[in-house]
Order: C-alpha cells, then structure tokens, then sequence
C-alpha cells in the first residue's frame, strides 16, 4: 500500500547557508513519499540559484518577484500536490527524520484536527522550548509536554491538510506577515477544524528572534494593524471592541516602553481605518464556533481520541451582536 503523499513546502528570503540547511534536513526525512517545493521570496542573496543547482534534482523552486510571506506561503501550497504540507521556513531544522510519520499518525488520530502545531526549539536544546513562540492559551510549564487545542502556531514549522488550506483558502495576502497565523486560526475554526499543538512534534530554530539586530522593526506596526484587521474580519461588534482595546491598550504600553510608539500609532491608524479589502471580508464567527474558541482559551487538552472528546461540528451562522 502506498503512502500519501506529504509535500514539504519551504519559504525562503536571504539565508543562502541556513537554507541549505534547512533543505539537506527536509531532504533526510523517512516517508517513503514526498516532494519538495522551495518558494524564494525575492531573495537577492543567491539563495534561489544555489538550490536549483545543489538540489534541483529533488527541489522545485518556484522564485517571486515580490516579498510577501503570507501570499509566498500560498503560492507553495497551491502548488503542493500531497494530501498533507509540512510548511516550514529557512531556518528550521527537522532533528527527527521520522517526523512526518508521527504527524500522520496524529492526523489519522485526530479527523478534526487541521493544522498540527510544532514545538519550536531551541537551537543549544531541541528539547527546550523558545519562549518567544509560546502564544497558546495554556501556560507553558502546564502545557508544553501535552496535546491541547489552541488557537495559536508558530508558522515557522507545522502540518496542514491541503483540504483545509483549500477550504479556507490559507493566509490573507493582505496580512503580508505579522499575527496572520491567529487569521488562519479563526477560518479554521469557522470550517470546522481544529489547531491541535504536538509535544511530540520536534524542529529547532537555527536564527531565534533574540540573535535579530534590532527589535525596532515594521513588524511592530504590521501586528498592531492586523490584530485590528482581525476584528473587521471575524469578531461580532461587543467582542470586537473589547478584543480591539484589550490590544491597543497592551501595544501603547509596550510601545512606550521599548521605543516604538511610532509604529504603534501607524499600525493603529491603519487598523482602524481599514481598506476594502478587509471591510469586504467581514463575516463575525457564528455563536456556536466562539463558544469552542472560548473553550479552547481556557485549556482543552486532548489526551486521546475518546479520552477528551473534540467539540462539535460548528451551526449555522448568527448575526453580530
């Protein structure tokens, strides 16, 4: 019997050595049935010429012109042809070659769920987790070393569905990057899928956000912006407004403290007055899907397929409130 096909999709932009690292890891995978699709997002480094020539045998690259991560995530899984995408960026090492094999298994265990949340570690200590990827819901010391849903996931490594990326259609290229992953999170849940984080699932970041240069960056403006975004697209009008200035509250301070008020104020600006394409994309998440996102943000650990069961398949939309 053959095994479905797993499509490794890998994002590059301007790490030629890490990359091939990265790549020579994903090519060292035990599944007997892969592909592997570099997207380089616009990369000025040479990353795109040295993987066509040392792993064009193996590698489809596809190169873009523009750098936008959410819309360079989604040309590789449009492209990606396997039942399962394991998604991950250039600097992520896979130390567990049979690492593939465990998400299926998962996937197999778990029908519901449609995105599998890695454990990001750290480079000196795979084991050890980098506390800069822990957003879940769950404290870390009480959740790191068990399965639970959450509505959080590091992009940099994780196991997606080609059928749920499909039916939600992925990132919205609009996000280009910066909480794009709570975005995808939220149409998951509306489709009836679930984001289920895996102890058991093992990469190591090569470059963590503590080795960047700066921390001034434009990411601090594009978070603000798009957490704001999030409330156009899904939130009923109460709990948007109280999920907006739980966020602009907790940004201006942070901003105030660390030097960047600046971007906050443009990421609050554009927030708010957000462009057309974003009002056209309001549809608030029915009743029944926030009743499972508040679940989940209390802790919904899932210990097994029967022990904890999974929640119901959502109803049909409500209104805003």
């Amino acid at each position: 019997m053959t095994e479905p096909l797993v499509s490794v999709v890998i994002l590059n932009h301007n790490r030629k050595e890490i990359l091939r690292e990265c790549l020579e890891s994903a090519l060292d995978l035990d599944w007997p049935n892969l592909e592997w699709i570099l997207v380089d997002n616009a990369s000025t480094d040479g990353s795109a010429e040295m993987a066509e020539e040392e792993f064009g045998e193996h590698v489809r690259v596809i190169r873009r012109s523009e750098n936008c991560v959410t819309a360079a995530r989604n040309q590789g899984f449009e492209a990606a042809r396997g039942k399962v995408i394991l998604s991950l960026d250039n600097d992520i090492i896979l130390p567990d070659r049979k690492v593939v094999g465990k998400g299926m298994e998962l996937f197999e265990r778990f029908p519901r769920a449609g995105l599998l949340s890695f454990v990001i570690g750290d480079p000196d200590s795979p084991a050890r987790f980098l506390p800069e990827h822990w957003w879940h819901p769950v404290p870390h010391k009480e959740g790191q070393d068990r399965f639970f849903l959450t509505t959080y996931f590091p992009e940099a490594a994780l196991f997606l569905r080609a059928e749920a990326f499909r039916v939600t259609g992925g990132y919205d290229p609009l996000f280009h990057m910066g909480v794009e992953q709570i975005d995808l999170a939220l149409k998951l849940l509306r489709e009836g899928y679930l984001v289920l984080y895996c102890p058991n699932l093992v990469c190591v970041e090569r470059v963590t956000r503590g080795q960047l240069a700066s921390q001034r960056t434009r990411i601090h403006y594009l978070n603000m912006r798009n957490k704001l975004w999030i409330a156009w697209k899904h939130y009923p009008l109460g709990k948007g407004f109280r999920y907006a200035m739980g966020r602009i509250g907790a940004s201006a301070i942070r901003s105030l403290r660390h030097g960047w008020f600046g971007y906050f104020l443009e990421g609050l600006r554009d927030g708010v007055l957000a462009p057309k394409g974003i009002r056209d994309q309001r549809k608030p998440l029915p009743a029944s899907v926030w009743k499972t996102h508040d679940r989940i943000q209390r802790g919904w650990f899932v210990e097994g397929a029967t022990a904890s069961p999974l929640p119901p398949e959502p109803q049909a939309p409500d209104g805003d409130e």
